[in-house]
């Protein structure tokens, strides 16, 4: 797996492990311009991912993502690792996004 190491593919779970939580854990933030995905759950065999991807600011949804896709960006990537609830990541990008906004005025 090029895009993680072997230790951070390991401490994401399988895909559907988080199938009926309500508020699923993410474990990854990539990030690629104004583009990120939350990764909650991963095929590490085909690495697939699940999680809440958003493309376009303000139009973001639970969906898979490929790995050698997201690779493929000629654009630099940034990997972060998180602990937290979905819920709890997304408040703070919200909140992040409106302090951008503000310090462009």
């Amino acid at each position: 797996m090029s895009l993680l190491t072997k230790e951070q593919a390991n401490r994401i779970p399988d895909l559907y492990a988080q199938e009926d939580a309500e508020d699923p854990t993410v474990y990854l933030h990539i990030k690629c311009l104004s583009s990120f995905w939350l990764i909650t759950e991963l095929d590490k065999e085909k690495e697939l991912a699940f999680g809440y991807c958003q493309i376009i600011e303000g139009c973001g949804e639970l969906g898979y993502v490929s790995f050698e896709e997201i690779e493929a960006l000629p654009y630099p990537i940034e990997i972060l690792e998180v602990n937290k609830k979905l819920s709890e990541v997304k408040k703070e990008l919200k909140l992040w996004n409106i302090l951008t906004l503000l310090s462009v005025f």
